[in-house]
């Protein structure tokens, strides 16, 4: 009985670890830069730029763009795993996202390169 308890006690802490660990807001991104991190926030608008290099997909995370503290970019290759269009679907949503914050042109980005690094929070 004891050994039960403990080990559902070891599975149940290593799953919450797994989410839990460096859980931020958008607006502190840019303290995390080279960090895995989860990110917690609402995605505020997003534009797919099918002209463009590479097709990127931008989402505004924490706020509209342009003053959106956190980009999450979605490449071409990358957006075509998705089953819908990112930037229609996850408009106004409550996400988690997970990545490493890096920069581009001294703005905090993630990059997504799996359907799997970004959930709808219901």
């Amino acid at each position: 009985m004891l050994k039960t308890a403990i080990s559902i006690l070891c599975l149940t802490l290593g799953t919450g670890y797994s989410y839990g660990q460096d859980t931020i807001p958008p607006a502190d991104a840019s303290r995390y830069l080279g960090r895995e991190v989860v990110v917690k926030g609402r995605i505020y608008g997003g534009k797919f730029l099918d002209k463009a290099q590479n097709s990127p997909t931008f989402l505004n995370m924490g706020a509209a763009y342009p003053l959106q503290p956190l980009t999450l970019v979605i490449w071409g290759n990358v957006r075509k795993s998705f089953s819908f269009q990112p930037e229609v679907y996850f408009q106004n949503k409550m996400v988690y996202v997970t990545g490493t914050v890096d920069t581009y042109k001294e703005k905090p980005q993630i990059v997504i390169t799996a359907v799997s690094q970004i959930k709808e929070i219901k």
